[in-house]
């Protein structure tokens, strides 16, 4: 019985069956279902080590844009600079299809085909990959982190098998289709 709940029905008992609800992203799912399933690497407990999974670089992503939406962080007007870094140090670590390639493997990262292009990156969205992408200046020429490159094409073909898109580019090296 619930006493005093207001609703002209103190005597009644309400009885009523718990049911647990899980909640799941269905574009995600659509998109990457072999990500979704429930094989899919679990989170460790330990911080895990370069160069990472692509299951473990989204999730670091997803977190870093978390992290800097709760507090606020912002580039203001250097928005677009770091965009159009943020494309051109993605793009340098591929030698073919570097265009197709980035927006792979952004929308995997970002866990929609609708955030591959940079013109839909906020700016949370656009300090994490910057940010993963650990670019160095050195006499005038950025060099982006050999792991980032090495993980960016990890993530590539992940993105790719769940897409089913193997065979995308027949005519390139199968080996290195990027």
């Amino acid at each position: 019985m619930v006493p005093g709940n207001g609703n002209g029905h103190e005597d009644e008992a309400v009885e009523a069956e718990i049911v647990e609800a899980a909640i799941q992203d269905e574009a995600a799912e659509a998109m990457y279902p072999e990500a979704m399933e429930r094989n899919a690497p679990a989170p460790t407990e330990a911080k895990p080590q370069r160069p990472y999974t692509p299951f473990v670089l989204h999730d670091l992503i997803t977190l870093s844009v978390e992290r800097r939406r709760k507090s606020g962080e912002a580039l203001g007007p250097k928005l677009d600079n770091f965009k159009r870094a943020v494309v051109g140090n993605i793009e340098s670590c591929f030698e073919q299809h570097a265009d197709q390639a980035r927006h792979l493997v952004v929308g995997y990262l970002l866990g929609s085909d609708d955030k591959a292009s940079s013109k839909a990156w906020d700016d949370a969205e656009t300090m994490a990959l910057h940010r993963w992408m650990n670019a160095t200046e050195q006499d005038g020429a950025w060099t982006v982190d050999p792991l980032a490159c090495q993980e960016a094409h990890g993530v590539l073909a992940e993105a790719m098998a769940c897409k089913g898109q193997m065979g995308l580019f027949e005519g390139d090296d199968p080996e290195r289709p990027f």
